[in-house]
């Protein structure tokens, strides 16, 4: 308690008896406030940083992202570069089983040199970025990859876990014929001027502990065949 004694003019005396709780209450909710503001600052301040490090932690990632999309990809067409297309479809070669059927695509285009020497090389980069544009629209299912692997050549591989053999060659065949139409739409004006054309050379597997060196020679082959005997056309082995 908090005493006072004071003396009065007629002689008395007040004592006065004050609780020391009810003096410090205003103190007391004083200090709570203060306590209360400090806590919602370092609070606020402590978001303010979880925000700002996740933002940096994004960025850094989305720059991550896009080095090894960009180490990845092919600059100009979008899709795998040779590098890239070679290692997954090694990837997948390696775990694929021996019910898996597999088929490999190898497309060259004919008389692009051509385009390139009579219309200058923004033409034929055109004509480059248009086809790669044209194989992801045909080979739009996830699981196929598509890849630039020279100037003007691509590849496709993919791998079938509930495909035979003969359905395999179906479903290599249809894609081969989509190609075609597409590439007659696509370049009517270029085949017209310049015979432009597209070889193929497609592979249909079903064996196991194949190696992407030996898919890619035997594809290869059929391909330099389609070229030798009058190009534009697809050859099958």
């Amino acid at each position: 308690y908090l005493v006072t004694s004071n003396n009065l003019n007629n002689g008395w005396r007040v004592v006065t008896s004050i609780p020391t709780s009810y003096l410090m209450q205003e103190q007391i909710a004083l200090r709570t406030t203060v306590i209360m503001i400090v806590v919602i600052i370092s609070v606020g301040i402590i978001l303010i940083q979880l925000l700002i490090l996740s933002r940096f932690n994004k960025s850094v990632t989305n720059v991550v992202q896009k080095l090894e999309g960009d180490a990845s990809t092919d600059l100009m067409t979008g899709l795998l570069n040779k590098t890239s297309f070679r290692r997954q479809s090694e990837l997948d070669l390696k775990s694929s089983s021996g019910i898996q059927s597999k088929v490999f695509f190898i497309m060259d285009l004919d008389n692009f040199k051509q385009v390139n020497d009579q219309l200058g090389h923004k033409v034929g980069d055109e004509v480059i970025i248009n086809m790669g544009r044209l194989l992801s629209e045909v080979f739009s299912e996830g699981f196929v990859k598509v890849g630039r692997i020279g100037g003007d050549e691509f590849a496709v591989y993919c791998s079938f876990i509930d495909k035979t053999e003969e359905r395999a060659e179906e479903w290599a065949k249809y894609k081969s014929e989509r190609v075609y139409i597409a590439f007659e739409k696509m370049f009517k004006d270029k085949i017209e001027q310049f015979k432009l054309s597209v070889s193929m050379g497609v592979l249909i597997e079903g064996g196991e502990d194949i190696k992407y060196e030996d898919l890619y020679k035997r594809t290869d082959a059929a391909l330099y065949e389609s070229k030798r005997t009058g190009k534009g056309k697809p050859t099958f082995v």
